[in-house]
């Protein structure tokens, strides 16, 4: 299932895998940011008596049309929006990093078809936010801001104070920037259904303790934090102890 049969312009792509037994739900996985549906896979393949699993090449992400990257956030979402009011089951939205934003905005979009939420290492834009943890941020911001003042060459002092996401984005950078810009708590206080949360003990970029600023605005948040993991190694590693909490809430969300 894809928005357009011509490969080369696909806002969107899609790889669906059959539920191995007759099911009244499917699940949608989401990737992260600069990320494709294949960090994912190996994973949806191994729980398909779940339901029907759709992996999501979210738009100018893997095999998509890379003018998506020039858009603005409410037509990134509508393009995702599309595909979700192609699905006629309730939806389990699955997502990993950038992925779990979509996820939220999609919640609020669709809280008649999305019954839950299962987040994976989800980011929270804390520019709003003032805590311990990011003091450091700040007075890194403040510095760069400084130098700027001083006329010292942008370019020159970028790769000492951006993030390694900012600077690998290429043409999706200012659809980076506009990201980093929004604000995680809007879609969050509007959704009504189940939300898990799913921390990596040892994850820099989207640490555990970014749960008290989710519980803080939307009361369905349950959480947990799986050890030994980080960012990333808890798709690969840490995909046996994702598959048992995904089934185990699944069971949760039907009892």
């Amino acid at each position: 299932m894809t928005s357009n049969t011509d490969k080369s312009k696909k806002l969107i792509n899609i790889k669906q895998i059959k539920a191995s037994k007759p099911s009244k739900i499917a699940f949608v996985w989401a990737h992260g940011w600069m990320r494709t549906h294949e960090d994912l896979q190996a994973i949806a393949s191994q729980v398909t008596d779940l339901g029907d699993q759709y992996l999501i090449d979210l738009p100018a992400h893997g095999n998509t049309c890379s003018s998506s990257a020039t858009i603005d956030i409410d037509t990134y979402l509508d393009i995702v929006d599309s595909f979700i009011k192609q699905i006629d089951k309730p939806i389990i939205w699955i997502g990993h990093s950038f992925g779990c934003r979509i996820g939220t905005h999609m919640g609020k979009r669709h809280p008649e078809k999305i019954k839950a939420l299962f987040l994976i290492c989800p980011p929270f834009n804390r520019n709003k936010t003032l805590s311990i943890q990011s003091i450091p941020r700040k007075l890194k911001q403040t510095m760069y801001k400084t130098f700027i003042l001083f006329g010292i060459p942008k370019k020159l002092i970028l790769p000492f104070f951006a993030s390694k996401d900012y600077l690998n984005a290429g043409t999706m950078r200012n659809l980076f920037v506009k990201w980093v810009n929004e604000d995680s708590s809007i879609p969050l206080k509007s959704l009504k259904m189940p939300v898990k949360l799913m921390f990596a003990e040892n994850d820099d970029a989207t640490p555990p303790e970014l749960e008290k600023h989710f519980k803080m605005h939307c009361k369905e948040v349950t959480s947990k934090v799986l050890k030994h993991f980080d960012h990333f190694t808890i798709l690969t590693d840490g995909q046996h102890q994702l598959i048992y909490n995904l089934i185990q809430y699944t069971k949760e969300l039907h009892s």
